[in-house]
C-alpha cells in the first residue's frame, strides 16, 4: 500500500472512530461523578446509562470497581475473520465481558489469578450482540 494511501486510510478510520471518549475511566471514579458523560473526540458528550453503570457495579465488589474502565471498546477485527471483535481495556474489562456472557461465575479477585486473558478478549458476532445489548452505553464499538 502506498504511503499517500495508508495516511487516507488511518484518517478515515480516525474520523469513523470520533464518537469515541478521549480516554477512558475507572468505574471507581465514574461512580463518583453526579454527571455520568466523558468528552468525545470531537468536543461532543459521550453519556452513561445510571442503570447500566449501577449493573456493572452490582457484578463486582467495591475494591475491584477501579479494574474496570469504561466505555469498553469492542474493536471489530477483520484481520481475525467475519464477526471477530476484540474486548480492548484492562483485564477486569474482559472479566466483565466473559461475566455477561455467562463464561464466569467466580469473583474478579480469584478469576484473575487463573484466566489467561488475552485469550478471552476475542469474542464474535452473537456474543458482540449480547454485550451490547445489555450495556448500551457503557461499550462502544470500534474500528481498526
Amino acid at each position: 500500500m502506498s504511503d499517500r494511501l495508508s495516511r487516507i486510510l488511518n484518517h478515515e478510520i480516525s474520523n469513523v472512530n470520533n464518537h469515541l471518549p478521549k480516554r477512558p475511566i475507572t468505574l471507581k471514579s465514574l461512580l463518583r461523578l453526579d454527571n455520568k458523560a466523558l468528552p468525545t473526540r470531537t468536543g461532543d458528550k459521550y453519556v452513561f446509562d445510571d442503570k447500566e453503570v449501577s449493573q456493572i457495579a452490582s457484578m463486582l465488589d467495591e475494591e475491584d470497581f477501579s479494574e474496570v474502565e469504561l466505555p469498553i471498546f469492542l474493536t471489530r477485527r477483520r484481520d481475525l475473520g467475519t464477526g471477530a471483535f476484540y474486548v480492548g481495556g484492562s483485564r477486569g474489562n474482559v472479566y466483565l465481558v466473559q461475566r455477561i456472557l455467562g463464561n464466569v461465575t467466580t469473583k474478579y479477585s480469584t478469576w484473575k489469578l487463573i484466566a489467561d486473558v488475552e485469550k478471552l478478549r476475542l469474542i464474535y458476532r452473537p456474543e458482540y450482540a449480547i454485550v451490547r445489548k445489555m450495556l448500551k452505553t457503557c461499550t462502544v464499538p470500534a474500528f481498526s
